[in-house]
């Protein structure tokens, strides 16, 4: 049985990534800085604040180590650059500082995004293309990059990063596109929003969490690399639109939903619309995403809509 340490394990994707790895006999250690058992007695607690230390017996016999801990507010991050940065690279550097210290050289698992790639003009995308942060969110994740590649080089710590396109799916942040407009159609039958003209690539959040383990089962062959995992190009309007049906069916009443009628993310932060290529993903760790759009739309509406 693989012992794997999870840092932001009570995250958004932390929650649908320690059941799939407890369902698969993966012994997890879940890193959270809360005093929250959301797992039940099945897994192992250590309470930290990784932006200051890992405790150094939270990595006692731990084979590999997933990071999901991090400041994901785009937002937030172009305001206090600094703030997110300093706080998402210090995780990073505590997480490999004790994994070094541990002697142990277990398999690390890194969860970057493909904002990295920024206004790439290509229409599809792989893991050659040359990155370009567009803002200090994606710029932190791109140094936590190099911080990988750097202490495999120098330590011989193997790892893998795997860049999520736009995950979806229950307990996601209630500041996201799609739990947004769920919880705003929930209220009202006209739900206004900026512009629905963006591209992305949704990959449902257990088809994310699959990506995570199917990383830890993989050979050594595909280790010390970086991977592209993301679903379908949808543009917002489509996702919006089936949204809208889905919930005007439950309601009982048609529900609108009126584009610009907000101001949407300036042109020179938002990523330009690609397709993500998962080829990679697919050869190396025999991984492609399995849930249809609407799908995983139903099971996060279920997931927002219960008392």
């Amino acid at each position: 049985m693989k012992k794997v340490l999870v840092t932001g394990a009570s995250g958004f994707i932390g929650q649908a990534a320690v059941p799939l790895l407890v369902k698969n006999k993966f012994s997890v250690t879940a890193l959270t800085r809360g005093k929250e058992r959301l797992f039940g007695s099945s897994v192992r607690y250590v309470r930290a604040d990784l932006s200051r230390a890992v405790p150094p017996f939270a990595l006692k016999n731990i084979n590999a180590v997933v990071h999901l801990a991090g400041e994901i507010n785009i937002n937030a991050s172009i305001e206090d650059p600094r703030a997110n940065i300093e706080h998402n690279l210090a995780m990073t550097f505590n997480v490999l500082e004790a994994v070094r210290k541990s002697g142990n050289k277990p398999l690390a698992i890194f969860i970057s995004t493909d904002r990295v790639y920024g206004h790439t003009k290509r229409r599809a995308v792989d893991e050659e293309e040359r990155p370009f942060p567009i803002e200090p969110y994606a710029a932190s994740k791109m140094l936590s990059e190099t911080l990988f590649e750097l202490y495999a080089h120098l330590y011989g710590i193997p790892y893998i990063v795997l860049r999520f396109d736009s995950v979806y799916g229950p307990h996601q942040p209630r500041e996201m596109f799609i739990s947004d407009l769920i919880q705003k159609m929930h209220k009202d039958a006209l739900v206004k929003t900026g512009s629905l003209a963006v591209r992305k690539n949704f990959v449902y959040v257990a088809d994310a969490a699959d990506a995570i383990v199917r990383s830890l089962r993989a050979p050594v062959s595909a280790h010390n690399t970086v991977y592209n995992i993301g679903g379908k190009s949808y543009a917002l309007s489509q996702v919006a639109a089936e949204i809208a049906r889905e919930m005007s069916k439950r309601a009982g009443k048609k529900i609108f939903v009126r584009a610009n009628a907000l101001p949407g993310r300036p042109a020179r932060i938002e990523v330009r619309p690609f397709n993500l290529s998962t080829k990679k993903a697919f050869h190396m760790l025999h991984w492609r995403a399995k849930t249809p759009l609407t799908e995983g739309l139903r099971h996060t509406i279920d997931y927002f809509l219960q008392p």
